[in-house]
């Protein structure tokens, strides 16, 4: 085990090297919070729009599963 030790002193201690990567690594999470949270926005976002959408479509579907007439459904479809 002492040859462990000796083959890789620079595991046993913090070197400067390790201590200026460390900032960057933590904007780099810093960075990949804020990009995930963006991507969460646009999502809700898609998914608000296209339940809107399909609720409207059903309502139509409905509408012109009503029709009287060819007119009606035309109307409603246009609608």
């Amino acid at each position: 085990m002492a040859d462990s030790v000796m083959l890789f002193p620079q595991l046993l201690q913090p070197t400067a090297a390790l201590k200026t990567y460390a900032p960057m690594s933590v904007k780099f999470w810093e960075n990949q919070e804020t990009a995930l949270d963006g991507m969460k926005e646009l999502a809700d976002g898609w998914f608000a729009r296209r339940h809107l959408g399909a609720q409207a479509a059903l309502e139509t579907a409905k509408r012109i599963g009503e029709a009287a007439t060819p007119f009606d459904i035309a109307r409603e479809y246009q609608d």
